[in-house]
Formats: C-alpha cells, sequence, structure tokens
C-alpha cells in the first residue's frame, strides 16, 4: 500500500479474469482502515501460460514520477 496526496493506493493480484491471478489491481481509500473502492487493472496478464503466473507488484515514488514495479509471466 502507498500513500499519494490524501490517498491510499492498495495494490494486489487481481482475481477479475474467472477467479485468477491474472491482473494487477488497485483499490483506493481515504486511510488505510476505511473501505477501499476498487478503480480497475494496472498489468494485464491475461492469456499467459498459468503455470508462469506472478503478479506480485507495487507502486513507487522516484524523483516526483510514479512507476509500477511487477513480473510478469513472459519473457521467460
Amino acid at each position: 500500500m502507498v500513500k499519494r496526496n490524501q490517498l491510499h493506493c492498495f495494490v494486489y493480484a487481481h482475481i477479475g479474469r474467472g477467479g485468477r491471478p491474472t491482473c494487477i489491481g488497485y483499490s483506493t481509500g481515504a486511510s488505510p482502515m476505511v473501505p477501499f473502492t476498487y478503480r480497475g487493472v494496472i498489468i494485464d496478464n491475461n492469456y499467459c501460460d498459468p503455470g508462469n503466473w506472478n503478479n506480485h507488484g507495487s507502486l513507487v515514488e522516484f524523483k516526483g514520477r510514479w512507476y509500477v514495479f511487477y513480473h510478469p509471466s513472459t519473457h521467460g
């Protein structure tokens, strides 16, 4: 979970495609203790080989820019 301005952003393995974790999704909330609102998919690994799924991800700010870090199941 990261905080940007006054918004908390939670990044997680998303199971919205047939109940399988093929995506990285995110939700936001005003604090880490309130219900979060689903906002969508950041990275979509749909149609990748299920034996290679690896949807661990995170967000980070570096020198004023935001980046998504993840390791997909592509490129071996």
